[in-house]
């Protein structure tokens, strides 16, 4: 049998080495963001109803961020068959007594902690009133280098939904290596100072770490605001920021 001569030796080892590093994808850190108003189905226990947050990618699933559901969990089919029940890291209460606004976070990370690889996820959200199927939506996008911002239209059961997909160092509070809006001191014990630089009107939600929806406060366009949080209980909060072209997420702390 002839040998291959060094040079064809020296091409397939390249090869091989070129496809295994094209192979090894990136990994961008940064963070999602999903707020949305769920809608009676009018099933027989609305409107109370359980509720299901998580991650796939092309794969599977990935990571469960929110479980509404002490009891009955059982009857989110959708999320349990994809998820095993897997409830790693995700936040977790009991079942939702009204349709409310709510907010989803995710840090790009697996079961693990670490940083999952660049490209296409899936975040689906379900809940039921009933002993059965509920209904459910989906955002699908690509996470990597490239900031995502989108408006789904409404659906017979989820309405006003936004979505945020945000790279690490991109953002509301990035431009040109300065902050636009900046929040302190953080933690406060309740009067937080806000600073915008562009001089904009700021709408900001405070939501619970539960992902609940606790009030709306409007911030006029002057450079500097105070955004006062003294009547709630101590504890962490989430601050979506939204001005004229950016939307970012801050979380909060009172003392």
């Amino acid at each position: 049998m002839k040998k291959l001569p060094i040079v064809a030796i020296t091409i397939l080892i390249c090869a091989f080495q070129l496809s295994f590093i094209q192979e090894i994808k990136a990994q961008t850190s940064g963070q999602v963001s999903f707020t949305f108003k769920t809608v009676t189905q009018n099933g027989t226990y609305a409107p109370k109803h359980v509720l299901a947050a998580w991650i796939e990618d092309e794969g599977g699933f990935v990571k469960t961020r929110l479980v509404r559901a002490n009891q009955r969990k059982q009857y989110l089919y959708t999320w349990k068959a994809s998820s095993n029940s897997n409830e790693v890291d995700a936040i977790t209460g009991s079942t939702l007594t009204s349709h409310q606004t709510m907010n989803i976070e995710w840090d790009c990370t697996d079961l693990d902690g670490n940083v999952v690889p660049d490209g296409e996820y899936v975040l689906w959200v379900e809940f039921t009133e009933k002993h059965g199927q509920g209904p459910l939506t989906s955002i699908t996008f690509t996470k990597g280098t490239e900031a995502v911002h989108l408006t789904p239209p409404n659906e017979a059961n989820y309405i006003d939904m936004i979505f945020d997909y945000t790279p690490d160092g991109v953002g509301v509070e990035v431009n040109n290596g300065q902050r636009r809006v900046k929040i302190f001191p953080n933690p406060s014990s309740g009067i937080f100072q806000v600073e915008n630089s562009d001089n904009e009107e700021l709408h900001i939600t405070v939501f619970s770490m539960s992902g609940i929806e606790i009030e709306r406060k409007l911030l006029p366009p002057t450079t500097s605001n105070q955004l006062d949080l003294t009547g709630y209980s101590k504890g962490n909060y989430l601050l979506r920021i939204t001005g004229e072209r950016e939307t970012s997420m801050v979380k909060v702390s009172i003392k």
